[in-house]
């Protein structure tokens, strides 16, 4: 559990670095991260992001790749946070190996 990573789906990350007309797909060749700052926590924890930008092959659909911090077994709360406003708050249930 500890080090793997899960992927969370959100929209409504603001302006991109590599802009995409509205309606258009995600291109996978040149990836679009948003310039506002983006974190993560999970279970009150900062978690460290691999990937935030919007998903290859989507339309106006982002992800945030988000590694799972050491945690103790039970649910935790995963929150983004995009230029800082918060997400809501999902609950997700950590086992000791995997994360349901």
């Amino acid at each position: 559990m500890s080090g793997s990573f899960l992927t969370a789906y959100l929209t409504g990350t603001g302006a991109l670095d590599n802009p995409v007309a509205t309606g258009a797909l995600a291109p996978a060749a040149a990836l679009s991260r948003p310039i506002a700052a983006i974190s993560a926590t999970i279970g009150g924890v900062s978690a460290k992001l691999l990937f935030a930008g919007l998903t290859p092959g989507l339309t106006g659909v982002a992800q945030a790749s988000v590694q799972i911090p050491n945690l103790a077994p039970g649910d935790h709360a995963l929150i983004v946070r995009v230029a800082g406003a918060l997400s809501r708050t999902g609950l997700r249930h950590f086992r000791s190996n995997r994360c349901t």
